[in-house]
């Protein structure tokens, strides 16, 4: 990009956050949404990042949020095992992936902090302090200011698990003349699909440099970090009931769940909900319509105080980064962001990989090709509305066989699509080596 272009995009970059500043304030201090890290994100490198990092030939690795932290676990692994002369290091942007990432990879001596916001002043003192041999960034986050930066230093970009939603893409188009000098330079993509690819040649990015290496997301094991026997034994409150977890649910799902929950639980008394939104600072709310319904909410990290679960009990999941093992205990999954009209869907590989039976709504397109598989696969029941939703939620609970052909479906449709992250890493060698 070249100067007067960028020197445009910055000043756009802070008119546009002027104007949203007295908004970012009230989020940063009512929901604590950016107020966790704040000085990581102006570009203040913390001093143990900057002692752990310094001699080292260093690979920093971006995943966004819980997702694609959990996404990027085994290729981490992989390469600290087979590239161990590096040193890695991981941002996330939102709160709940770096709890997570520390949660995961702090035992690994692999640092865990805050990408910066996309201010040149404070990308330039991350990498003036970081000084990376390459960056690799998880699905998507393209910020025009860091890939300037990196370009001027010549330090390398890969993007691992490529993908863009439809959503995501139309966004990017409106910037493609600001973008496309600096997708040029991005030096790989491992994209999910071959529409991904398509879309990334459409933003700029050279088609030699695109390889399509599937979802990474296939090849997470949900329960490689086991529960401690406290946690379990939470859940063993739950082990006379039949389970529905609502995972990632968004604001008009839970009333449409707890209607549904409230008209079966007289003919299935031993029903329990559990509802998982996928924004944290949601929960009182959802806690106020579960209230509402004359029902009482129970927060996850209060189970330990009880004794039992009653059937006018409704699980709230208040805890970070537990849902993907969670699932393991459920009778059956309703994946959120699904029955809204402006969704587009969630993740549904965690439940599929315990073999459990899916239930999700028509919104489903930023994961439209895992759908594809697991539809194709015969491994997910998809319901249309509310009507449909306790219809099938009521077969699962009265049909015991549906509830285990649609599971072994699930998970046979994981475990033939597996393999992403070998072909990630053949990929990415040859760049390390190049390195």
């Amino acid at each position: 990009m070249n100067v007067q272009m960028i020197g445009i995009y910055h000043i756009l970059y802070h008119l546009g956050l002027l104007t949203l500043l007295p908004l970012f304030f009230l989020k940063m201090f009512r929901q604590q949404k950016y107020k966790a890290g704040f000085s990581q994100r102006v570009g203040v490198v913390p001093a143990e990042l900057v002692n752990a990092v310094k001699g080292k030939e260093v690979i920093w690795l971006h995943a966004v949020s819980v997702g694609e932290v959990q996404a990027a676990l085994p290729l981490i692994n992989e390469l600290v095992t087979r590239f161990p002369h590096y040193k890695y290091i991981v941002s996330t942007t939102t709160n709940t992936g770096q709890n997570v990432a520390r949660e995961r990879l702090t035992n690994k001596n692999i640092p865990v902090f805050y990408f910066p916001f996309d201010f040149f002043w404070a990308v330039d003192r991350v990498l003036n302090a970081i000084s990376p041999k390459m960056v690799l960034i998880m699905e998507t986050e393209i910020w025009p200011a860091f890939l300037n930066a990196c370009c001027k230093r010549s330090i390398p970009i890969g993007i691992i698990n490529g993908r863009l939603s439809n959503k995501s893409f139309r966004g990017y188009k409106k910037i493609t003349f600001f973008l496309k000098p600096l997708l040029k330079e991005i030096k790989f993509v491992a994209a999910q699909s071959a529409s991904d690819k398509h879309k990334f040649i459409k933003l700029g990015v050279k088609e030699e440099n695109i390889f399509v290496t599937g979802n990474l997301k296939f090849d997470q094991m949900p329960n490689d970090t086991p529960f401690t026997q406290s946690q379990l034994s939470d859940f063993n409150l739950l082990k006379d009931k039949q389970l529905l977890i609502a995972g990632s649910t968004h604001r008009g799902e839970e009333e449409i769940l707890i209607r549904v929950y409230k008209a079966l639980m007289t003919k299935h008394p031993d029903l329990t909900l559990l509802l998982a939104p996928r924004h944290p600072e949601r929960l009182p709310e959802v806690e106020r319509l579960v209230a509402g319904a004359r029902l009482t909410p129970v927060r996850r990290s209060l189970l330990s105080q009880k004794r039992g679960i009653n059937s006018n009990e409704v699980i709230i999941l208040d805890t970070m980064g537990e849902l993907a093992r969670i699932y393991q205990f459920a009778t059956m999954v309703f994946i959120g962001k699904s029955l809204i009209p402006d969704g587009g869907g969630q993740n549904p590989l965690e439940p599929a990989a315990f073999g459990k039976p899916i239930m999700v709504g028509p919104n489903v397109i930023n994961f439209k090709s895992i759908y594809r598989d697991l539809k194709e696969g015969e491994a997910i029941a998809e319901i249309s509305d509310e009507k449909s939703l306790k219809e099938t939620t009521e077969n699962f609970l009265s049909n015991p066989k549906a509830r285990e052909t649609l599971g072994n479906n699930a998970r046979r449709a994981v475990e033939r699509n597996r393999g992403t992250a070998e072909r990630t890493l053949k990929l990415l060698q040859s760049h390390l080596e190049i390195a």
